[in-house]
């Protein structure tokens, strides 16, 4: 059974919010492949979604968006230069 991890980006009027709804058995590998700089998993289907504001909209876009992610990745910069 493939579990899914689903992203989304919510505006409340007031704020933007990035949420991540991560499946519990999934936890502590999403946390450790974030920590390594990269996560997939072949029984994981990661989706993202967001609606898509009147500001942001022109005639080509609708409403809402929904994409297929393959995999998550992270990058860590260096902040200490001296």
């Amino acid at each position: 059974m493939r579990e899914t991890i689903e992203i989304y980006i919510r505006n409340t009027g007031e704020r933007t919010l990035l949420m991540l709804h991560v499946p519990e058995t999934l936890k502590e590998r999403l946390i450790e492949g974030i920590r390594r700089g990269s996560f997939s998993h072949e029984d994981t289907e990661i989706g993202f979604e967001c609606s898509i504001l009147d500001a942001w909209k022109t005639p080509d876009n609708p409403g809402h968006v929904r994409v297929s992610i393959d995999e998550i990745t992270a990058n860590y910069l260096r902040t200490d230069y001296e």
